[in-house]
């Protein structure tokens, strides 16, 4: 019998799997640095660690799930470990996350991660999907609404950008609304909140960068990903004659830039041939731009990555070969790919239409939220009354209230002083006159969002002898506005008695 082969070329890379990987963590760290030090700088401390605590604790529940795993299947852990590099996954669950997300809700998205993003699969090297991808599909589907209290929950730019229906065409309230996020420079270098490893492109360029030199990355799956959402957006911008910087903002905000550097290059869960990943990035720039256009969803990065890990079977099957011999079929099938979802968008962009434009001079915080005067979580705060001044029809109450430092911040890391009011109450119908701080002792930028004229008109005129009442609390500074709502309550127990 006569065997006839023909042997493909072979190329021995210097690069291990292992230096491939400690790369990317070095990657992911310069983004989380920048990150660590915006929200010092922007927040303070506290906010700072709390981002190093989301970190930790992701990187944490990944690496203690696979420990786990290995104890139940007997495995050496330190080896597995050493090629599993479930680090990787927990740190990039942590940095798609805002700062408001809940403990809770990260440590189950991190066990989904690992447990049914990869270790159910085979581990690392057989998971069909992205594992962070998994678990940050499992938060947001599940656990969208667990965020912790008076951490930033202000609007980001594709959420808002979404209330509008992607489309502003008008180029005053375009400027109006691009200036709530600091122009495009902010969006840039990412002086918004947001997800906390996704709003600063300059970082992640520059993490991009490295990994590039370094060899760890194909530098062409994030260029032609983020080539392909800039004509679409083009495209649709030139259809829909919208805003100049249409087509730019869409590389510049949600998961683009962050998906582009350390989602698609996921050897794993993409294509092994180059026409193939070329062909995955069209495709998830496709489901990208329709998700974002059509999609009740705000961003599609996500969801457009874990689609296409699907079909990266067939995409291999559809590329499989010697890549030169197969050159023109390769080259006929990503034109293929690329007029299907040009076609796709225009048609899209001629279908969709601009939502409530005006509303981009709405503001962008979160909607209000109330809490009844009788509620128990008044009763955390426990103030005191310092003084009273009587003045004609009119007395002047000074009162000492704990905020949210006093109550939740440790000692090791703050010294807090109670918020002090001055509250003026009209003695014979009991109507509150003017509410006011005297000392203000809370989180800065964040807190003082109810040192507010406008926040604290609203308790005027309420009848402090109705304890049935609802009154506003601030997104963003709950725990702050209810430090106000209980100095208030005080001076109306006061009154009751």
């Amino acid at each position: 019998m006569k065997f006839i082969y023909k042997p493909a070329p072979n190329y021995r890379d210097k690069k291990s799997t292992q230096s491939i990987m400690m790369d990317v963590t070095i990657a992911l760290l310069m983004v989380a640095v920048f990150a660590v030090g915006y929200y010092y700088v922007q927040y303070g401390l506290a906010y700072s660690v709390r981002v190093l605590s989301l970190i930790t604790i992701a990187i944490t529940t990944s690496v203690i799930t696979e420990i786990l795993w290995c104890l139940i299947m007997k495995k050496k852990i330190k080896e597995y470990l050493s090629t599993s590099f479930p680090w990787v996954t927990g740190l990039i669950l942590a940095l798609m996350c805002q700062v408001s997300t809940s403990y809770y809700a990260l440590i189950i998205g991190s066990i989904f991660a690992i447990l049914f993003g990869k270790l159910l699969f085979g581990g690392f090297g057989h998971n069909i999907f992205n594992p962070a991808a998994v678990g940050r599909a499992i938060m947001l589907s599940s656990f969208a609404s667990a965020v912790a209290v008076d951490f930033v929950t202000s609007a980001t730019p594709t959420t808002t950008m979404a209330s509008f229906g992607w489309l502003i065409t008008d180029s005053t309230l375009g400027t109006t609304f691009l200036g709530n996020f600091g122009g495009l420079s902010g969006l840039f270098f990412g002086t918004y909140a947001g997800a906390i490893g996704e709003t600063s492109t300059l970082a992640i360029l520059i993490a991009g960068v490295y990994l590039v030199v370094r060899k760890a990355i194909d530098w062409r799956v994030p260029i032609v990903y983020l080539g392909s959402i800039f004509i679409m957006a083009s495209l649709v911008m030139v259809v829909k004659q919208t805003v100049i910087w249409y087509p730019v903002f869409h590389l510049l905000t949600g998961g683009v830039m962050f998906g582009a550097v350390f989602m698609l290059t996921d050897p794993v869960t993409s294509p092994t041939s180059m026409s193939g990943r070329i062909i995955f990035a069209i495709g998830c720039a496709i489901l990208t731009m329709v998700i974002r256009l059509k999609a009740n969803l705000p961003e599609g990065v996500l969801f457009s990555i874990l689609l296409m890990n699907m079909l990266t079977p067939m995409i291999e099957s559809l590329t499989d070969g010697q890549q030169i011999e197969h050159r023109k079929k390769n080259i006929k099938n990503i034109a293929i790919v690329s007029v299907v979802g040009l076609a796709l968008i225009f048609l899209i962009a001629t279908l969709i239409s601009p939502v409530n434009p005006n509303a981009v001079e709405a503001p962008v915080e979160s909607p209000k939220k109330q809490i009844s005067l009788t509620d128990t979580k008044l009763d955390a705060y426990q103030g005191a009354i310092l003084s009273s001044e009587v003045n004609g029809d009119e007395t002047t109450y000074l009162v000492s209230m704990p905020g949210y430092g006093e109550l939740y911040a440790t000692d090791d890391y703050y010294t807090y002083t109670n918020n002090e009011f001055s509250i003026v109450v009209n003695t014979l119908n009991h109507k509150l006159v003017s509410v006011a701080y005297v000392t203000f002792g809370d989180t800065p930028k964040i807190g003082d969002k109810t040192n507010d004229e406008e926040y604290l008109n609203n308790f005027v005129d309420i009848d402090l002898l109705d304890i049935q009442q609802d009154v506003d609390l601030v997104s963003g500074a709950t725990y702050s506005s209810m430090s106000v709502v209980a100095a208030v309550r005080l001076v109306m127990n006061e009154l009751g008695n």
